[in-house]
């Protein structure tokens, strides 16, 4: 029998950022060979990004810092350098303000877009209406749908995908590990990097883990469970705010016949009601596209409803000013580069609470910092993160303004089970004096464990909302919103 070929070869590679004496990670040796699909697992801030990136080629040359070690390609398969990546924030990769002129970016023959037979397949994949439409009216999960549908347009042998499933729901997440065995078969090679990619996607060939400083071993299958987040292990401290949940005539926050339409005439939320009692933790749930962002960026305030109220401790923050707002209500957004502000981690860590009037203590902001892990990185630059270590940032500047009302928007995007979770308790904590967690996300999982009640949305328009574990487990309402509670992997096999 006839060994693959390697297309890519890694030896001693060892990678710098920029600014820093310190390797990321040193040493590592991989082999890819053709028609093989590959993961890449670690810790958040272990690498895994900044390697996909070196094997790409755009590290160093465009994105800075230095490179040891030698990375070989075999030229029978890899034409050009750099390699056609997805990004983890793809946001960062669309040049277009049309989706069909963003797609014809990626052909040889830009006129044969609309015949084309890859355009068609993969649009379906999408959910995109086949209408023109700006990608930046898209969601988060959308966009990074359409960056992906553009690296497939150029029909490369190699692909490198970075966390390709961070922002899409459950369908499209099985939809994507599918692709990746269909393309493997067509005798692609596919080098995926991504913390729990293995649970939508049995078919890697190999898996290799990343530790801190760059340690690689070698897993021997795949992850064939769900990740269970154990609510028991997020106890409640019995002097925070939301150690008890408090009924009471006054929900500390009201939505009232909550709609808006964005100004292309799309109605991302309609006629939504909604109280939240003090001590109480709900999540928001519902494919891409179906007002979950939105809903988060009216109850910030950033967007102002159509028609309806909010109120939360019973004023209507469409009367407030925005620091009254942010006293009120702290919003971390699905994708942390949006709100990064400043030039270090310590400072950012600072900003919203400075503004707001809540400035910490010194004491208190070096406590955060040794204990949520980001301990040596005061006085690097946020931008130069990674996007799980932007999280952690912009999670911990939300819990340092000590806001009544914490929402999380997508808060596993880029973190590891073990960072999360540990994130997740510290919302919990009495330190931050949050009352109420409203959490936005895709991990049906997260949101069964973590949270009293769950809102499911459908369109802008509430589908259902109740206790998280009956309504998650119920098959109708997930089917009404075009959801799908995974399956065990051999039901998923004799499926597929």
């Amino acid at each position: 029998m006839t060994c693959p070929e390697t297309v890519i070869n890694v030896s001693g590679l060892a990678y710098y950022p920029p600014r820093t004496d310190r390797a990321l990670f040193s040493g590592v040796n991989l082999a890819f060979e053709v028609g093989k699909l590959s993961l890449i697992k670690g810790r958040t801030g272990t690498g895994k990004s900044a390697l996909l990136l070196c094997l790409s080629g755009i590290v160093p040359t465009y994105r800075g810092g230095r490179v040891e070690g030698s990375i070989d390609y075999n030229d029978k398969y890899v034409d050009n350098i750099p390699l056609p990546i997805v990004f983890e924030n793809a946001e960062s990769q669309i040049l277009s303000l049309d989706i069909y002129d963003e797609l014809r970016l990626s052909l040889e023959k830009p006129d044969s877009l609309e015949n084309n037979p890859l355009v068609m397949k993969y649009f379906e994949l999408t959910r995109f209406a086949p209408t023109s439409v700006s990608p930046f009216q898209l969601s988060d999960g959308q966009k990074q749908k359409l960056v992906i549908i553009g690296l497939l347009l150029r029909q490369t042998n190699v692909l490198l995908l970075d966390d390709p499933i961070s922002m899409q729901d459950y369908p499209t997440r099985f939809e994507l590990g599918c692709l990746l065995r269909d393309l493997k078969n067509e005798g692609k090679t596919i080098i995926v990097a991504s913390d729990n990619m293995d649970v939508y996607c049995p078919y890697f060939d190999s898996i290799h883990v990343i530790s801190e400083g760059g340690v690689i071993s070698k897993e021997t299958s795949v992850n064939t469970t769900h990740s269970i987040f154990v609510r028991e292990s997020l106890p409640r401290h019995p002097e925070s705010g939301l150690s008890n949940l408090e009924e009471s005539s006054q929900p500390i926050v009201e939505c009232q016949g909550v709609s808006f339409t964005y100004g292309n005439g799309t109605k991302a939320v309609e006629n939504l009601s909604l109280n939240i009692q003090a001590g109480e933790i709900v999540g928001i749930v519902g494919q891409n596209g179906s007002g979950k962002s939105t809903l988060a960026l009216l109850l910030s305030g950033f967007l102002k409803p159509s028609a309806g109220q909010i109120r939360v401790n019973g004023l209507n923050i469409q009367h407030l000013n925005p620091v009254r707002i942010c006293r009120n209500v702290a919003v971390v957004f699905q994708n942390p580069r949006h709100s990064i502000f400043m030039e270090t981690v310590a400072k950012e860590l600072l900003f919203g609470a400075k503004n707001i009037g809540r400035l910490p203590s010194t004491q208190d902001v070096c406590s955060v910092i040794q204990k949520y892990g980001l301990a040596g990185l005061e006085e690097a630059d946020p931008v130069n993160l990674s996007l799980g270590q932007q999280k952690v940032c912009c999670i911990l500047a939300a819990l340092l303004m000590k806001p009544t009302v914490l929402v999380l928007d997508e808060p596993d995007l880029g973190l590891d089970e073990a960072t999360l979770m540990m994130l997740l308790s510290a919302s919990l904590s009495p330190d931050f004096g949050v009352k109420s967690v409203v959490v936005i996300s895709h991990n049906m999982d997260l949101v069964r464990s973590f949270c009293d009640r769950v809102l499911v949305l459908s369109a802008g328009k509430v589908v259902a909302t109740g206790e998280a574990s009956l309504v998650l487990g119920d098959n109708a309402i997930m089917q009404e919103a075009n959801l799908a509670w995974p399956v065990p992997h051999g039901e998923r096999d004799a499926e597929y």
